[in-house]
């Protein structure tokens, strides 16, 4: 009866996407094969033996075709900033662009993001992340989108990390130009883009670099490559042996000072089979090993490339934290500490109080960063009333230090 059950489903679900056959996928980012009535997982001989016990300890909803619908983030969510293209290096018959987001709020200095995309090294361009740079540019983070040198042109690792450092002297030439703040600034990678944005960003050695994010990575060239990528490209001509790769391993370049590690949050899939979740597990380990911050998100049953959009159920989760652990890396940068002692930030009702902060400032701000209220002298024990259903960023301010609370009045 069960079965019969979610054969029904999937009939109707099918019905509704209208997917073409071979087109679809599951909700973890799984591709599919047959029809809705009985689809199958075209990777079931990569995936299979990812999963404890198999493909029969699937989830039944890794057999239903799914389709991504906003529910969290909305077209509007994208809107506050601007987007200019610039050309960062010319070759003789092609040039390196990248994109620029940058918020229309605030006027700066902006913390900032370089976004490296992934792509197997032979393709892949400054659109990648494109929904997540225009997503935290639109909250008061800068994104950089970067492209670099594919091996269709001959590219290769050395190169592209030269491409890299050439991109971040382009930012900072233009840094006050474009209101960045070059003492908060990160790197951000997905799939082929990891190696090259995690190395670089440990070898800023601090230098103003506070964060790395990585989706579906790969840091460590010599071991957990239990995955297709990363053993054999023309990308990596330059270190033909596994033993020649650890100058190119990010595992191996972790800041000896751990105020001079980067923030590091990571997601992947434990049924991805184009590289290892293990990848992202060992970096993490070995950076909080070393006295860094770590942030592991693994996702039971997700495939590769599962945070883009439109691409599995947990595009808007991933994009949400990304913005929420980038955003708590640059505020502690910039002085932004927790409650001094006796100090209380709390809701009772659609009333805000705000306790032990005499004499400081209070800016009450919506999550889009539009400043509702200012007061520039608190009192002991400060009330502020009548506040609307919602969610709220409340900075208190005096001489020495900044503080920060998100609430929610319901």
């Amino acid at each position: 009866m069960k079965r019969i059950f979610y054969k029904m489903a999937m009939f109707v679900i099918g019905a509704l996407v209208a997917w073409p056959l071979g087109a679809a996928k599951n909700r973890y980012g799984m591709s599919l094969t047959g029809d809705a009535t009985n689809y199958r997982l075209a990777d079931s001989a990569s995936i299979c033996p990812l999963i404890t016990g198999g493909c029969n300890a699937l989830p039944a909803d890794a057999f239903l075709a799914y389709t991504d619908k906003a529910k969290l983030i909305s077209a509007s969510d994208y809107t506050n900033c601007t987007t200019t293209r610039y050309t960062f290096k010319t070759y003789a018959d092609y040039v390196l662009e990248m994109e620029v987001d940058l918020p229309k709020s605030g006027t700066g200095p902006f913390p900032f993001i370089i976004f490296v995309h992934g792509g197997g090294w032979g393709s892949g361009s400054y659109t990648a992340f494109e929904n997540q740079s225009k997503y935290m540019a639109s909250r008061g983070i800068a994104g950089v989108r970067i492209t670099y040198t594919l091996t269709t042109k001959g590219g290769t690792f050395n190169q592209g990390l030269q491409e890299l450092a050439e991109a971040y002297a382009f930012v900072k030439a233009h840094a006050a130009e474009w209101h960045l703040d070059m003492q908060r600034y990160g790197y951000a990678g997905g799939s082929a883009g990891t190696p090259l944005a995690s190395l670089a960003a440990m070898k800023q050695n601090g230098n103003g670099c506070r964060l790395y994010i990585g989706c579906n990575g790969i840091y460590d060239f010599e071991h957990h490559l239990d995955g297709w990528f990363g053993k054999s490209s023309a990308y990596l001509s330059e270190y033909p042996t596994m033993a020649g790769r650890s100058v190119i391993s990010a595992i191996n370049f972790i800041p000896a000072e751990p105020a001079n590690i980067p923030a590091v949050a990571v997601f992947h899939g434990t049924a991805d089979f184009t590289i290892s979740y293990q990848q992202s597990v060992a970096f993490c380990e070995a950076v909080a090993n070393k006295g860094g911050r770590t942030e592991q998100n693994i996702y039971p049953y997700y495939v590769h490339g599962f945070f883009n959009k439109n691409s599995s159920d947990r595009y808007e989760t991933v994009t949400i934290r990304m913005y929420e652990f980038a955003k708590s890396v640059f505020d502690k940068a910039n002085g932004i500490t927790a409650n001094p002692a006796g100090g209380r930030i709390y809701t009772s009702g659609h009333v805000v109080h705000v306790d032990g902060f005499e004499n400081a400032g209070l800016e009450i701000f919506n999550l889009m960063g539009y400043r509702l209220s200012t007061i520039t002298h608190l009192g002991r024990n400060h009330k502020v009333p009548n506040m609307a259903y919602g969610s709220y960023i409340l900075k208190v301010a005096d001489y020495h230090n900044v503080w920060c609370k998100k609430l929610v009045v319901y």
